[in-house]
């Protein structure tokens, strides 16, 4: 959603997933898996690697406190609302839900 909204430039491709037990294909990209695993190393996002009741591996990500320290000396107010208006909606923090097959 966020390259489709011109917030990230990354070029990205459909990549087949399971969830549940439902394979389905998400645009993903590479560039951006790659610079989340940057972040991570630099230990400015946390990744927490949890188990599915199906038992497949995710991580959950979490911007860590020298992260947030980072984009408040760093990040311009104008991109910061970029990904804000992105993740925010109606005042409350964007939660993607699978429910009967779909996002």
């Amino acid at each position: 959603e966020g390259i489709i909204s011109n917030v990230f430039e990354y070029d990205y491709a459909p990549a087949s997933e399971v969830v549940e037990t439902t394979r389905v294909y998400m645009n993903v990209t590479q560039e951006g898996k790659d610079d989340l695993d940057d972040l991570v190393e630099g230990k400015l996002v946390k990744g927490l690697r949890l188990s599915t009741k199906e038992h497949q591996s995710v991580t959950a990500y979490q911007i860590s406190p020298s992260g947030l320290q980072l984009i408040s000396k760093r990040l311009p107010d104008e991109e910061r609302q970029l990904v804000d208006d992105l993740c925010v909606v109606d005042g409350k923090l964007l939660q993607v839900v699978w429910e009967e097959d779909k996002f």
